[in-house]
């Protein structure tokens, strides 16, 4: 089988199988299946682009602890009072927290807005990374079932 009907195959069968589900267990399979496939691929021009990237935060967080010098224990022990109340505040929240809530709310949105700041000063040094162009399927696939012959 070439690479382009491999790749129209696969794409079909992956949108196929989204949502199905399989019950737990073991299957075997052994099996012979005719297959028509009409239809297109159509492959597009790889292009150079800015790679993403994620801030790693339990690194952050553990370099800023290691800059923090002698006051280390004192963030540490802020940091893990600070994970507990929000763990708690997201898993039952209270009527009376509102004012936490919108204090909260600002401080992620400063938190957010200094994570934009820092992947975009970072994003400006990285050098461009190939990748590869879209690929477009659109085919149908119909089985082909053999009729028994009459003896």
């Amino acid at each position: 089988m070439d690479s382009v009907l491999t790749t129209a195959i696969a794409k079909h069968f992956e949108k196929l199988a989204k949502g199905m589900v399989i019950p737990v267990g073991a299957y075997q399979i052994d099996t012979v299946v005719t297959l028509e496939i009409k239809g297109s691929l159509k492959k597009g021009q790889s292009t150079l682009a800015t790679p993403t990237v994620e801030i790693p935060l339990i690194a952050t967080m553990a370099l800023l602890l290691k800059k923090m010098g002698f006051q280390r224990e004192k963030a540490a022990e802020i940091l893990r009072e600070c994970m507990t109340e929000s763990l708690l505040m997201k898993d039952n929240p209270q009527p009376d927290d509102q004012t936490s809530a919108e204090l909260i709310a600002e401080r992620i949105s400063d938190a957010e807005a200094a994570i934009k700041f820092v992947k975009e000063a970072v994003l400006e040094r990285l050098p461009k990374q190939p990748k590869a162009g879209p690929t477009n399927v659109t085919v149908v696939v119909k089985e082909l079932v053999e009729e028994p012959v009459a003896a």
